[in-house]
């Protein structure tokens, strides 16, 4: 089962998977900047999972740059071909 949560913008701020027992599969949660662009990911501990980030910057334009410091590569028509290696 998945529960999701969002701030007063609409923007989701939390997701949580859990299993038939209730129990924790995955939890993210999400940052975002003053113009709304998603800034991190974050996936929580949950039982043994550990925790993984990516971070995220936009530029002037508010196009995504730079997704854990390595950069984005779009296509002609502005479409995200690469986001990470």
């Amino acid at each position: 089962m998945q529960t999701r949560s969002y701030d007063i913008k609409g923007q989701l701020v939390s997701l949580r998977d859990v299993d038939a027992q209730d129990e924790p599969i995955a939890h993210y949660d999400y940052r975002y900047d003053a113009a709304g662009n998603m800034v991190r990911e974050g996936k929580l501990p949950a039982n043994q999972v550990p925790q993984i980030n990516l971070d995220m910057d936009y530029g002037l334009a508010n196009q995504l740059t730079q997704v854990q410091q390595m950069p984005t590569v779009f296509d002609e028509d502005g479409n995200l071909q690469q986001a990470a290696r």
